[in-house]
């Protein structure tokens, strides 16, 4: 099969699947109130809420609050006050193709909402669209100028000297390179389906090392 074949049969894939997507409008998508707490380039940290109070004082009185009456074990939990002041942060690099909501999806299918109700302090990056001029920031520099600074605005904001570091998809590689140019700062490092062997990519690989895929014609003209 040909890349363009194969581009083709993807499109018309994705296609298939923008009904359900449209739906999902009607659903309360990542329902975790949060602070923005630092916002630099593409990147914007926030810190979940812990407080049963503040959440139920977002929109929750959409049809999705039934599934919280159906719940007493799930109810029952954001009862707990937990104190938080001695526990490491836990800081979530998401992947950078998916949505930041899909570890925070809907009212009790979170994992967001399952860490907070656990009395942890939680923070994640939200990636944003880039401006034109990202394209000129090199690998070393968005590692050392901007997760650096994300890392060190979680450890004074949370007022630790380490932090739990979890990694989704892409987020995870990122993660992996983090702990090992800031290892002092990491207290654990948890991966969920992150690559970290790119020598065998499946039909990735071999679609992005055909001699068409000009990967350094593709940089120059549409960058990073």
């Amino acid at each position: 099969m040909n890349n363009a074949l194969m581009l083709k049969e993807t499109l018309q894939a994705w296609q298939g699947l923008m009904p359900q997507h449209a739906m999902l409008s009607k659903f309360q998508i990542a329902p975790t109130p949060f602070d923005v707490i630092y916002e630099k380039a593409n990147i914007r940290l926030v810190r979940y809420h812990t407080s049963k109070t503040t959440r139920e004082s977002t929109s929750h009185e959409s049809h999705l609050s039934a599934i919280h009456q159906t719940d007493n074990r799930a109810q029952s939990s954001t009862d707990i006050q937990i104190d938080t002041q001695n526990q490491e942060p836990i800081l979530i690099i998401p992947s950078l193709i998916n949505r930041h909501y899909v570890l925070d999806l809907l009212p009790n299918k979170s994992l967001i909402e399952y860490l907070v109700n656990q009395g942890q302090a939680v923070y994640m990056i939200h990636w944003l669209p880039p401006e034109p001029e990202a394209q000129y920031i090199t690998k070393e520099q968005f590692f050392q100028f901007h997760l650096t600074k994300v890392m060190e605005q979680v450890l004074a904001d949370s007022k630790k000297e380490q932090l739990h570091l979890w990694g989704h998809c892409l987020g995870g590689t990122i993660a992996c390179a983090m702990a090992a140019l800031i290892p002092q700062a990491i207290r654990s490092l948890t991966l969920i389906t992150s690559p970290i062997d790119f020598a065998e990519m499946g039909k990735l690989g071999l679609w992005a090392k055909t001699p068409e895929f000009d990967l350094k014609t593709l940089l120059d003209s549409y960058g990073n």
